[in-house]
């Protein structure tokens, strides 16, 4: 227990937004040993182009020992999941689980920034059964948390009694303004395809080419996008996976593991042709790419470099 205790406190920051603040936990370093790449929830910082990630002590005789700008790297429409990477901090990473199971009945420990708290907090509950709920109109299975959830604990990180990382807090019951000051049944959702999503934000903080040309503003409504990061999530256990297009505004999954491309069913297609059609505006032949959320980046195997090809501008409600 002591040492699950001690390794939440170690791993958890504060995230402040002009519109408000949450909970981020680190989940690994970058290679070049200076920056670490945060996890929190998507709602926390969609829409916001500016923000800072506070790392204080544990008790009040501790000031705050960081304040660091961050940069959004990934957003997951379909689970509300966000990655950010942020420079010259020091947290101790949690594991991403290659496998997420939660046993009804069984202990877990948190920890966040409830109600915008300036000193870390630690929740010890039970999981006490498993629900379904819609983000942007894609339904997922849920974790229900009997310990209380405040305001500001969103993106807190979940636990079992073996140390091994789970879930991420993401709502409170009862939900909206009423219950803003109060606590409530919390929600998680559980991790998955998180190592993939690491391993493209290393490749593309590493071997990005910011020289390469023009960047197109594409318009996508949020509940098209997490319906197709959901199948992603679902055919290639990540929302940002390696894609490939032609031409023809085909696109598919062109590594499975019988080693057959994955044709993207049609429906799908259409729901993201903004996206393709940018992308074969600027190569035409097309090519592999990857749709961060955020962001479409093209890759190039000769000078094994990615390219941006598009910024995605995000429109309709955010659940």
């Amino acid at each position: 227990m002591k040492e699950t205790v001690e390794h939440i406190l170690d791993s958890v920051c504060k995230i402040d937004t002009p519109s408000g603040a949450g909970t981020g936990f680190a989940v690994a370093m970058h290679p070049d040993e200076k920056s670490q790449f945060i996890l929190t929830n998507a709602h926390v910082v969609s829409g916001e182009s500016s923000g800072k990630i506070l790392v204080h002590g544990r008790t009040r005789k501790q000031r705050v020992i960081l304040q660091a700008p961050f940069k959004v790297l990934f957003e997951d429409y379909s689970r509300d999941i966000a990655m950010i990477m942020v420079d010259n901090i020091q947290l101790k990473p949690l594991i991403p689980p290659d496998h997420c199971s939660a046993e009804i009945g069984g202990d877990y420990y948190s920890g966040g920034y409830p109600l915008a708290c300036d000193f870390p907090r630690i929740v010890k509950g039970l999981f006490s059964g498993i629900d379904i709920m819609d983000f942007n109109s894609v339904t997922n299975d849920v974790m229900i948390l009997d310990g209380t959830v405040h305001s500001g604990q969103s993106g807190s990180p979940i636990l079992d009694t073996k140390g091994h990382l789970q879930a991420i807090v993401f709502a409170k019951y009862p939900c909206g303004k009423q219950s803003h000051a109060t606590a409530g049944i919390g929600y998680a959702v559980f991790l998955s395809g998180i190592k993939q999503m690491l391993w493209l934000g290393n490749e593309l903080s590493t071997k990005l080419d910011f020289e390469s040309g023009p960047v197109i503003d594409v318009k996508l409504n949020i509940e098209d996008l997490a319906s197709f990061q959901a199948w992603c999530t679902k055919n290639a256990g990540s929302p940002a996976p390696l894609l490939a297009s032609n031409q023809d505004m085909e696109l598919f999954l062109p590594n499975k593991c019988n080693g057959r491309r994955v044709h993207v069913p049609d429906k799908y297609e259409e729901l993201i042709g903004g996206v393709l059609s940018a992308y074969l505006k600027i190569r035409p032949n097309g090519g592999r790419l990857y749709i961060t959320g955020k962001k479409i980046f093209g890759f190039n195997p000769e000078s094994n470099t990615y390219r941006q090809f598009s910024d995605i501008k995000i429109y309709g409600s955010r659940s």
